[in-house]
Formats: C-alpha cells, sequence, structure tokens
C-alpha cells in the first residue's frame, strides 16, 4: 500500500493461489480465442492469395501482419499463464508448510499427513517451485529482522568512536538473536499453567457508553496509564443477549516487585505460559462487569494486555468472536470461529518476539495481520521504542479504517453490529496483586 502498510492473511502468505490459477485459466481462454483468429486470418491469407488480383499483395500483408501478431500474442499469453501457475504451486507450498506448522503445534497429526501428500504431489508436478520457496521464506525472515537492524545500527553507530565497535556489533546480533530464540507461537488449545493469584479489582468509573465506530476508536479506549487497567463495555442486544467488549492495558512497570499486576513479571510469566497476575485480574474484572462462561467477548489489547487477551481467547472460558493486537510478543493460533486482527510493526521489538507469527492465518477465515515500519527514520529516540507506543499503533489502526482492503469488511461488520446494541455500560476497572510475594496483603 502507498502508506507503507501491508495487511496479509498470515505472517508469510500474502497471495490468493486460487486467483493466480484463475488469472491463468482467463489467459490460457485469451490465447485459445487469438489462435482461432489467427486461423481465420490464415485462411483468408490463402482465399486472397488464390484470387490472384493485381492489388491483392498490399491486402495479404497486412492480413499476415495481423496473423504473426495474434500468434505471437497467444504464444505470450500461454507463456505468462505458465509462469502464474508455477508462482501459484511457489506461494502454495509457503502456504501448505504454514498449515503444516499450525496443524504439528496444535497436535492434528492426520491433517499433518494429509497435507504432506499435497506438498509432495506439487513438488512431483513442479519439481523447481521447492527450491523457489525455500528462498522465498528465507527473504521474508532477512526481511523480518531488516528494520529492528536499522533501528539498533541508528542508535547506537554515533556513539562508536567514544564506546568501540562492541556497540555496532550488538545492534547486528540483537535483531537476529530475538528472530532465532523468540517463542512467542502459542499453539491452539494451550492453557496457561499454575494456580490463580489473589487480585483486587476496583471500579474506578462506570458510565453510560456507546460502541466504537471503528478499528482507531477502538484503539483509542484501551487504558493508557493512571489507575485504569482494565476497560469493560458491557452490550445489552435487542434481542436480549448480552455481550462484552474488553480492552487491556500494556506493561505499567518494569519492576518485579509491588502490586502493580501489569509489571515485568507478569510479561515474563505469561510469554513463558504460566498465569499472571494481569490474567487473574483480568478475568476478576470481566466477572464484576456480569460477564458469565460463555458469554460472547470481543478482545482487545495491547503489549502484555495482548498477551492477556490472546490466553483469554486460547482459554475457551468465553466465547472470543474478535481478537484484536497491536504490538502484541505473542501469535496465538485461536480458535476457528475467533476473528483475529494483528497490528504490528516492522521495527517494533516488542511484536518481534512473537518470532514472526504464524505464516499460516489463525482463526476464523478473513483473520489477517498488517504491519508497516512505524518510525523509520532510526536514532538515539529509538531507545524509547517508539513503534511500540499505542498512541502509534492508534495511527496503525487509523490507515486500517481507510484501507479499501476487503478484509477489513468483516472487522467493520464487529463494529456495526456492536453498535445495535440498545445500551452500553462501560466500567474503567484499576487492579492490585495482593499476592504475598508481591509485596503483601492489601
Amino acid at each position: 500500500m502507498s502508506d507503507g502498510l501491508e495487511i496479509t492473511s498470515g505472517a508469510v502468505v500474502a497471495v490468493d493461489t486460487a486467483a493466480l490459477r484463475g488469472a491463468a485459466d482467463r489467459l490460457e481462454s485469451c490465447a485459445e480465442a487469438l489462435t482461432a483468429v489467427e486461423e481465420e486470418f490464415r485462411v483468408i491469407y490463402m482465399r486472397l492469395f488464390a484470387s490472384l488480383r493485381a492489388n491483392i499483395w498490399a491486402e495479404l500483408s497486412r492480413v499476415q501482419g495481423a496473423r504473426e501478431r495474434a500468434h505471437n500474442a497467444a504464444a505470450k499469453a500461454i507463456e505468462v499463464a505458465a509462469a502464474l501457475r508455477s508462482s501459484a504451486a511457489v506461494y502454495e507450498i509457503v502456504e501448505l508448510r504454514a498449515q503444516r506448522e499450525l496443524a504439528a503445534a496444535s497436535g492434528h497429526t492426520s491433517e499433518v499427513g494429509l497435507i504432506d501428500d499435497q506438498l509432495r504431489a506439487i513438488a512431483r508436478e513442479w519439481p523447481e517451485a521447492t527450491a523457489t520457496a525455500d528462498d522465498l521464506v528465507a527473504e521474508w525472515g532477512r526481511e523480518r529482522s531488516s528494520e529492528l537492524t536499522n533501528q539498533a545500527l541508528g542508535m547506537v553507530l554515533p556513539w562508536t568512536p567514544l564506546l568501540g565497535l562492541t556497540p555496532a556489533l550488538f545492534a547486528i546480533v540483537l535483531p537476529w538473536g530475538i528472530s532465532q530464540t523468540a517463542t512467542g507461537k502459542i499453539p491452539s488449545g494451550t492453557l496457561l499453567s499454575g494456580d490463580a493469584q489473589p487480585v483486587k479489582v476496583t471500579p474506578l468509573t462506570t458510565t453510560t457508553g456507546v460502541a466504537p465506530r471503528s478499528l482507531a476508536d477502538a484503539a483509542a479506549r484501551i487504558p493508557g496509564g493512571e489507575k485504569a487497567r482494565v476497560r469493560v463495555e458491557k452490550y445489552a442486544m435487542t434481542d436480549g443477549t448480552k455481550r462484552f467488549a474488553i480492552y487491556i492495558t500494556g506493561t505499567q512497570s518494569w519492576s518485579t516487585k509491588g502490586q502493580e499486576p501489569w509489571n515485568l513479571t507478569s510479561n515474563l510469566e505469561l510469554y513463558d505460559g504460566e498465569r499472571s497476575a494481569s490474567y487473574g485480574a483480568t478475568l476478576a474484572a470481566l466477572q464484576a462487569a456480569g460477564a458469565e462462561p460463555g458469554d460472547t467477548i470481543y478482545a482487545f489489547g495491547h503489549s502484555q494486555g495482548a498477551m492477556v487477551a490472546s490466553h483469554v481467547a486460547l482459554s475457551g472460558e468465553f466465547d472470543t468472536r474478535a481478537l484484536f493486537t497491536f504490538g502484541s510478543p505473542v501469535d496465538a493460533a485461536v480458535p476457528e470461529q475467533t476473528l483475529s486482527v494483528q497490528v504490528r510493526h516492522d521495527d517494533d521489538i516488542v511484536s518481534a518476539l512473537a518470532a514472526g507469527g504464524y505464516a499460516a492465518p489463525v482463526g476464523t477465515e478473513g483473520s489477517f495481520v498488517a504491519h508497516r515500519v512505524a518510525d523509520p527514520n532510526a536514532g538515539f529516540h529509538d531507545f524509547t521504542l517508539p513503534a511500540h507506543h499505542m498512541s502509534v499503533y492508534a495511527d496503525t489502526a487509523a490507515m486500517l479504517d481507510d484501507s479499501s482492503d476487503p478484509r477489513m469488511n468483516q472487522v467493520r461488520e464487529v463494529f456495526s453490529e456492536l453498535g445495535g446494541a440498545d445500551s452500553v455500560r462501560v466500567t474503567e476497572y484499576g487492579a492490585l496483586d495482593l499476592s504475598p510475594d508481591a509485596g503483601g496483603e492489601e
């Protein structure tokens, strides 16, 4: 896209192979039609030649030229069609490998076998496609970390005369190390381990509100500090049912101690698959707002809040219809009925912890990953992680709202559906970690 924003169905998969093959079919149909035209010109040419009139040679020349152009166009159409089919095979290999990774991570062994059969069939028909697919994925991997490398170099290169070569080497190695060691892909059905921690949530404000009108509007509702940590909107629908939208803040403290649930300890626990105080506080806020197991929810989260929201969706405790994450350190293989919309910045080191995410789409049909370079001008200011700020992600959300990509239609349907509620009750909650490790009971 012209604004640098790209929307893909997964981390790698951005090509509709069915569309490529459809285009190839249409080109081959054109080639057949052109071949038929060429044959008509040949017949006309022979008839004109047989008439042997004195002025026939100029007409013969024009007919022969038209015939040659039709022949060349048909040949070119067939050539392009073959290239499209070859490209479709390459991208299908990439997509099938991504689906295999997802199936293997989710324990679907029978599906893995079927995918292997498909891969072998494609390899037999298109022997060179496998190597081309390897090159394509390798190039994607290099591009994935290039923005982080540029950012890191921009931060440290001005200081190398004073500090020596080590910082520059560190800047080069760090993004590569993250891409190789990050473990942020969470298979479907994954549940957090460990016991629930004692937490306390307190309603700070309760008001009447309205549904968000856009993704940017929803992004702006994620709490941004002060005391609020979780915002819950309860929707009373016209059919008598209730629904909930939950907005979860990002990390608020880089300490491992204290009663702040959204701290470094919770970050590490969630990333390692363990229950955190922030996760417990989120569930407590939902319960306090009136949500019960099985109720329909729509989850929005930034950074650590995105991890919490992802695990809420994976838990199966609620009917999570949509999961919207901004700068998430993880990529969760959410249930098939969940719309998954991931907003990422290529130069966000926190988002890079997702290890590139699943190459194939996760969630329901129409789920996607949107990404761009948020801060292309590398420099010392990158120590503040500007590409990770929620305000910058809200800007990206606004770009998505303006996008004509058809995948955004499903997002708009979510807000339209919530907008039909009879009433909306909005409550923002503060939270405390009451576990002994956090500093004792209240």
